[in-house]
This record gives structure tokens, sequence and C-alpha cells, in this order.
């Protein structure tokens, strides 16, 4: 029996970071960029005064799922006064204080082609007709594959722990602790669900000379909103759910059945090998006996990791987090903070 346990909420996830990252690492596109792989050639019509292209342009190649576009950064310098210079879609080409311009312009597969129309101050028109031209093919360059409707993810994570309770000699603790995880995109890339579970199953070395010892048992679930307003290779999530956890002891302490609310948010930041970073931060107020939620009793967590995509579309992934846990129950309070470092292989 454990005498010394409480009924509350907590998010002691040793591995919470699993939780906020795995499932947010796939990003719906990525953006290359890639320098001075084009330029403008003048075609028909006569030429425009004062008008002056870089030599050489950059590029960048949006993929998204199975779509590409490529978008040229037109650059040069337009120096008569009181002129303005129109594109072919009417946007106006706004001016340095240096007279140079810099503006982005898509380009569609097979068609380059564009024109420029300067307008003068009493109404005076030049047009001129030109034409984008890249050293490479853009347009053939392979795309991305396109990340998946959903996926699981075992992990297996080093865990060291310093724990504290109420007539409980202070100890730490290293142990193992294997999870796993599983998310489904609702609306991909802007809805998704996801379940996890983890376990810290062999607990190997502790301060007291294994005195004591304490294992934890977690359940989640979760739900996931991207912000459509972070643009790539960003992506901004805000994860909500509830979580179940329980611990097992050695000894009369620990806590027991805790269940409450969990929210946090998750940037990542995809590249251009299809690979992601993500770093999150987490809070959780803890419901007790006495209040449905205080934030006296809570728990923080941080955390950052990586996901490199393999060739035959799975993935692996590196992590690392850290945990601070304050736990005022009943009978005791309980104090912990987590160190865990692992890996995983996403299905």
């Amino acid at each position: 029996m454990r005498s010394r346990r409480g009924r509350a909420s907590l998010g002691i996830v040793l591995l919470i970071f699993a939780q906020g990252t795995s499932a947010g690492v796939a990003l719906a596109a990525t953006l290359e960029r890639l320098p001075k792989v084009a330029k403008v050639v003048p075609l028909a019509g006569p030429k425009i005064t004062g008008l002056t292209w870089a030599p050489e342009l950059d590029v960048e190649v949006i993929t998204e799922g199975p779509s590409r576009k490529v978008v040229v950064h037109l650059k040069g310098t337009y120096l008569p006064e009181d002129w303005s210079l129109l594109l072919t879609s009417g946007a106006t080409l706004k001016l340095s204080k240096e007279k140079s311009f810099d503006v982005k312009m898509q380009v569609l597969d097979g068609v380059s082609k564009f024109s420029l129309t300067a307008v003068g101050p009493l109404g005076g028109l030049q047009t001129q007709v030109f034409r984008v031209d890249f050293v490479k093919n853009v347009f053939a360059i392979e795309p991305i594959r396109p990340p998946p409707r959903g996926g699981i993810l075992p992990e297996l994570n080093f865990t060291f722990l310093n724990y504290e309770q109420t007539s409980v000699a202070a100890f730490s603790e290293k142990a193992l602790t294997l999870k796993v995880s599983g998310n489904y995109w609702i609306k991909p890339q802007v809805w998704d669900v996801g379940v996890s579970g983890y376990y810290n199953a062999f607990a190997f070395s502790s301060s007291s000379s294994n005195e004591y010892l304490i294992r934890f048992l977690g359940l989640n679930i979760r739900g996931g909103y991207t912000f459509p307003f972070v643009r790539p290779p960003w992506q901004l999530r805000l994860l909500f759910g509830g979580y179940y956890i329980t611990t097992f002891a050695n000894a009369t302490f620990g806590f027991s059945h805790l269940v409450g609310p969990q929210l946090y948010p998750v940037v990542s930041r995809g590249f251009r090998n299809g690979g992601a970073a993500s770093v999150y931060f987490k809070f959780s107020p803890i419901v007790t006996e006495a209040s449905l939620v205080s934030f006296s009793s809570r728990e923080m967590a941080v955390g950052a990791g990586y996901s490199h995509p393999l060739k035959n579309g799975k993935a692996i992934t590196a992590s690392i987090g850290m945990a601070w846990l304050g736990l005022n129950l009943s009978t005791s309070a309980v104090k912990t903070n987590s160190l865990s470092v692992g890996g995983g292989y996403r299905f």
C-alpha cells in the first residue's frame, strides 16, 4: 500500500517532449532558396529608359505535397524621376531611395514571360516584354514526398529524475522510459488528433541505494491546431487535451490516478532535406480536491528535437526535454524535476 497518495492532476510526462513534437515536425510545405539561378532577357517592344536588371536573380521553390510554386526575385534599378513601373498584373514596383526594387513574381511551368510598363507624370507610357531564363530547370526538381496523414512513433528514452515528497528522503533516479505515440491529421496541416502512452519500465539506479524507486505510467489524448498565418518553412501549433498518470513505488509514497488538462505551443521549422526541428513550452495547472484549478500546483516543461527523413518515407527522431512539477496534495507535497534524452523510429 501507498499511504501518502493524493488525487490530483498534473503533467509530469517524463518525456512530454515526444508528445509535443513528434506529431508536429512534419510540415505541409518546404521552401528551397536557389541563389543566382535566373536572369531577365529583354524581348519585344521599345526599351524602357533608365531600367537596369540585376545580372543574376534568386529563386524560391515552394513544395506543397505534389505541387510546386516557383517564385523569382525580380531585382533592378529604375532611375527616372516621377515615373512608376507596373507589372503585368498591374502591381506597382516600389522603389527604394536608391531607385532599386526587389519584387517577387510567381513563374508558371513553361510560361516565363512578363511585361513592364513605365508610366510618366504626364501620362507617357513605355512598355517592354521580358523573359526569365533559368540556369537550371527548377521545375524538374524532384518533389518532396508529401507528409503522411498519420504515423506511429515508438521511442526509448533515458530519464534522470529528482524526487521529493513530504516525509520521504529526497532521492534521484535513472530509468529507461518506453513510449509509443500516434497521430492523425483530420484536416492536413490544420487539425490533428493524437494519443500516446509511456512507462518508466526500468528504474535501474537510485541515490537512496534502491531504498526508494518510483515508476510512472501515463496516457495522453490531445488535439492540435496549426495556425495558417505562419508560412513555411515555419509552423506554429497549439496542442491541448487531457492525460492520466499514476505511479508505482517500492515503498509507501507516490501518487495515483491523476487526471487533468494540458496546453502547450510547438514551433517547428522545416529544412531542405525534408527534416524538421521543433521546440515547445508546456504549462499544466493542477486540479485538486480543494479547487478545480490551482496555479500554485502546476507542471511546466520545455523541450527540443529533430526528425530526419529516410528514403523509405519513415523518419528517425532525437529529442531532449525537461519538466518541473510542484504538487500540493491533501496529505503531502511533491516536487520533481526531470531530464529525458532519447530517440525513436517513426512509421
